[in-house]
């Protein structure tokens, strides 16, 4: 049996920069929206959703199978 990473992010933004959309998180650590999902203070969210410092973001692996 094996186990799924949890990563819960916090954004650490600069003075210019009050808030980064979904895509950018994605971007930054180098992950792909078609594998993973990402949810912003528990609910699921889009691309273009914006994140900020107050946000709890959760990235979780997608699951397929039958």
């Amino acid at each position: 049996m094996s186990s799924l990473d949890l990563y819960v992010y916090q954004p650490l933004l600069t003075e210019e920069e009050e808030t980064k959309t979904v895509a950018d998180l994605l971007k930054e650590k180098n992950l792909s929206d078609k594998y993973f999902v990402v949810l912003v203070n528990g609910k699921p969210a889009s691309l273009t959703d914006r994140i900020s410092e107050e946000d709890e973001v959760i990235v979780l692996p997608k699951l397929v199978g039958g």
